[in-house]
């Protein structure tokens, strides 16, 4: 049979293909998103070409967002599992999961969404037209009516139109003569939407990087903080530049800071930056041992040894690499090594000082994007760092999206504390951002804090004033970016104040949110009974 030929203009380029599955509805019923869930169309109402749909997974991640993995098995010899985000809201489709992780859009696409016959949406899918709430469909399992027709017109100028129905889901893929067609199903409706239920808590920690603007102090900036209720110190320190020589140690940053974190009564957590984002940062003579040679562990065994009793009452977070992520993504070989690595060290800081928590620093924008390295690093320490930025790649996403991706983080960290080591949002035009965006970004990035009492021990803005631009262009130059490039930009306007310390609508966030923060019971834990 000839259907792969008239079939051409349904092999569309990846990203319609991974959108084509992506539908759910957490308010309503056309997609029940039940784990165990199974569709499977026909070509023509032909078995020898089928597709199926099966609900992986389901779980509801707030109050009024339920997200389930959908693998979608197409009879062209290849199958995705679709993210599918399901609100109020109608379907939006999040990213997939390929063999090598998963993989994210920069923001969720609308894709199968609520409102009128009639209406249209677009986004850099293309547009989706939501033609008919009351379509009729004959299909080899029965007669429907009062079926949603959407029809997607991507930008190339394909075509494809999907057909749901209440009670029922996948009904219909294409347009007859080419359509496949519902031959049987497995469906039952979702459970019953969960209640978020408020239990007060411990606000968590607040902090910023003070980064001073011209004719001001660093103590200047954490004595007008912490007067506001900031109470979280974070600071960071290349391994190779604690121990410049074999066996030979300076401290001296390391007593500074901690000193500094002690005389304003902070909580401080320290990052040891074995792993610095993109590269190693160990001493220059062990660059070229693997992460478990035991010159290597020794030698970071000793220095933890002596640098611990540095750290007194101060200190209670301790992270043993900085972003991961983008380090480890390109050397997955070396993860395994890198783990027992880790495991020592870890276990030198428990013996020196019980006390002391101990984790990694994920990059969760780098995270979103791909899992891959998560997934083999992700269960090691007792709590869970990230840096946020709300970014993808370079691109600024939605103020909006905090609300969803902090309750993400809760949820990777599978019950241990999180510690978000740096938060920011830039606010110049060049990223797609504005002053009101950043504001945006923090308002809502206050509301889930306030949230996560008993999950979010700490977090640290990034930072209080803008760096000039020649500083921003020579740090691009560590990420491999141009000068006066949006990467550039995005780095030069991260400050809740401008270069010459003037203040942004975004620190009228952070200075009304901070007092609040002392008051007993302004924070809660939610949890969805």
């Amino acid at each position: 049979m000839q259907w792969n030929s008239r079939l051409r203009w349904l092999v569309l380029p990846v990203i319609s293909i991974f959108a084509a599955a992506s539908m759910a509805a957490f308010a309503g019923t056309y997609l029940p998103l039940a784990t165990g869930n199974l569709w499977q169309l026909n070509y023509m109402n032909q078995s020898a070409a089928s597709m199926t749909l099966r609900v992986i997974s389901a779980e509801q991640v707030t109050e009024s967002v339920r997200r389930a993995h959908v693998e979608w098995v197409t009879p062209w010899g290849f199958s995705y599992t679709m993210i599918l985000r399901s609100s109020s809201a109608g379907i939006e489709h999040e990213g997939f999961i390929s063999p090598s992780g998963t993989v994210s859009f920069p923001n969720p696409l609308p894709l199968f969404p609520e409102g009128d016959a009639g209406q249209s949406w677009t986004s850099a899918l293309g547009t989706v037209t939501l033609v008919s709430k009351t379509a009729s469909v004959t299909t080899a399992s029965g007669n429907y009516s009062n079926v949603r027709q959407y029809r997607i017109s991507y930008s190339d100028g394909s075509v494809q139109s999907w057909f749901l129905s209440d009670g029922n889901g996948y009904l219909q893929f294409g347009e007859a003569p080419h359509q496949f067609g519902l031959a049987a199903k497995t469906v039952a409706l979702e459970p019953a939407a969960k209640v978020a239920v408020q239990t007060p808590g411990p606000c968590p920690l607040v902090g910023i990087d003070p980064s001073p603007a011209p004719g001001q102090t660093h103590a200047g900036i954490l004595t007008s903080v912490s007067a506001l209720g900031a109470k979280f110190y974070e600071f960071s320190l290349p391994w190779s530049m604690l121990e410049p020589s074999p066996g030979q140690y300076d401290f001296s940053l390391v007593t500074a800071a901690i000193q500094q974190a002690s005389s304003f009564g902070m909580s401080a957590a320290m990052t040891i930056k074995t792993v610095d984002t993109n590269t190693r940062a160990i001493p220059a003579d062990l660059t070229a041992r693997a992460w478990n040679e035991t010159a290597m562990t020794d030698r970071f065994k000793k220095m933890l040894k002596a640098l611990s009793a540095k750290f007194g009452s101060t200190v209670k977070w301790v992270h043993l690499a900085n972003e991961v992520d983008l380090y480890f993504i390109n050397r997955p070989a070396e993860v395994a090594a890198f783990r027992t690595f880790f495991e020592t060290g870890m276990a030198q800081l428990k013996t020196s000082t019980p006390g002391v928590s101990v984790g990694l620093i994920f990059n969760y924008d780098a995270l979103r994007l791909s899992n891959q390295t998560f997934a083999q690093l992700g269960s090691l320490g007792n709590h869970i760092g990230f840096t946020f930025y709300n970014l993808d790649g370079t691109v600024t996403r939605s103020p909006e999206t905090v609300s969803i991706e902090v309750p993400t983080m809760i949820s990777l960290a599978a019950g241990r504390p999180i510690i978000l080591t740096e938060v920011g949002y830039p606010s110049a035009s060049q990223t797609g951002s504005s002053t009101d965006r950043q504001r945006q970004f923090y308002t809502l990035l206050f509301q889930e804090l306030r949230k996560g009492a008993g999950k979010i021990a700490a977090v640290r803005v990034y930072q209080m004033t803008d760096m000039s631009m020649s500083v921003a262009n020579t740090t691009t130059a560590y990420y491999s970016y141009t000068p006066n490039s949006p990467f550039a930009y995005y780095l030069a306007s991260l400050g809740l104040a401008s270069e010459s310390g003037a203040l942004k609508p975004a620190y009228s966030v952070f200075q009304a949110e901070l007092p609040s923060y002392r008051q007993a019971n302004y924070c809660y834990s939610v949890s969805l009974q």
